[in-house]
């Protein structure tokens, strides 16, 4: 017995083993990254590693929402003859300002205690915490309050990509409900549900709900009468939370910021709803959906003015995210358009027919 301690600073590993030999062998293998590398079953060794999520845990949060979208259209498509019919796949929802503050999570980190001790025939770890460990082995949890530790600043710093995460959510459903419309009437949703004089009637949120699963509220809707009708503004106080933005806090119950520009050349221009082949920019280069300064209640069919001026345009499109906002094209895929989009590269997003040529970052 050489009771040996080998430490990886580059990787934050650390081996505590029973010889030398051991120990070289071991460490590689916490992270199989290296060729050869295998998973550690060597019960004469243990692993321990540090690690800071910090940087990483804001990336994970707003992956989080697709990730678990996936897996429910994966578990949906996976079902084998004779079993029951899957249900439509789910969507992730969370509020993140209910992620608890650093003094909500303080008192339980501590006291901990670590010992470690080496004798001729074993080396022996113990540890002691207030925080509730996942297994009851010491192999299996004991750096969890350090890592909750170093989890608190990322848990503060990350709330915002967390709402930002719930909102590109939203409007890849919004996409998918798009998209969905135009398999089934093979143009995409008018601007508006209007009247046979051609009056604008209800909003194109109203008209798109059956695919967002809301066809029971799409059902309640009186379609030949005004938003504001009232029977139709009894339902305002229903909208979806798909229509939320979860930064917008501060804005009135029944209003969205998820808007659509109208006027010549824009892709909802046409009363009738636009088809694809109206659209010679390519779907990838046409925007839809923005998020705008200003909500408007759901129902209510009022979108932004597009008039051939990206300066203007800007000036009506804007979040509570820091340095932009989000922007579903008519591919169905979400970007991040930074407040500093030149406004004429805005234009040629914005306009649906217009050869103009978009290229690099936003």
């Amino acid at each position: 017995m050489r009771p040996t301690i080998l430490i990886d600073l580059k990787r934050g590993r650390l081996a505590l083993a029973g010889s030398p030999a051991v120990a070289r062998r071991v460490l590689p293998t916490l992270v199989l990254d290296e060729p050869g590398a295998k998973p550690n079953e060597d019960r004469n060794a243990l692993l321990v590693a540090k690690s800071d999520p910090s940087a990483s845990l804001p990336e994970l949060l707003v992956n989080i929402p697709s990730l678990v979208q996936f897996v429910g259209i994966t578990a949906a498509q996976s079902r084998g003859p004779g079993m029951p019919a899957a249900k439509a796949p789910f969507r992730l929802e969370f509020d993140p300002d209910t992620l608890p503050d650093v003094e909500a999570i303080r008192p339980h980190l501590f006291p901990s205690k670590f010992t470690l001790a080496a004798n001729e025939t074993a080396i022996r770890m113990t540890a002691y915490s207030a925080f509730p460990l996942p297994v009851p082995q010491i192999n299996a949890g004991m750096e969890t309050p350090i890592l909750v530790a170093l989890l608190l600043p990322a848990v503060q710093s990350a709330r915002e990509a967390a709402r930002r995460a719930q909102c590109v959510n939203n409007e890849k459903q919004l996409g998918l409900a798009f998209h969905n419309y135009l398999s089934t009437r093979d143009t995409f949703p008018p601007p508006a549900i209007l009247d046979k004089a051609g009056k604008p009637l209800l909003s194109w949120r109203v008209a798109i709900l059956p695919y967002l699963e809301q066809q029971d509220l799409y059902n309640a809707f009186h379609l030949d009468e005004p938003w504001d009708s009232p029977h139709n503004k009894t339902l305002i106080k229903r909208m979806p939370t798909t229509y939320a933005c979860p930064s917008q806090l501060d804005i009135e119950p029944g209003t969205t910021i998820y808007r659509l520009f109208t006027g010549k050349g824009a892709a909802f221009d046409l009363p009738e709803g636009t088809k694809i082949a109206d659209i010679s920019d390519g779907l990838s280069n046409s925007v839809g959906i923005v998020e705008a300064k200003e909500p408007v209640i759901w129902t209510q069919p009022e979108d932004l003015p597009f008039n051939g001026d990206g300066a203007a345009a800007l000036t009506l499109a804007g979040s509570k995210h820091p340095g932009g906002f989000n922007a579903l094209f008519l591919d169905g895929a979400v970007r991040f358009l930074k407040v500093s989009i030149a406004a004429d590269v805005f234009k040629a997003l914005l306009t649906r027919d217009g050869g103009e040529l978009v290229q690099g970052d936003y």
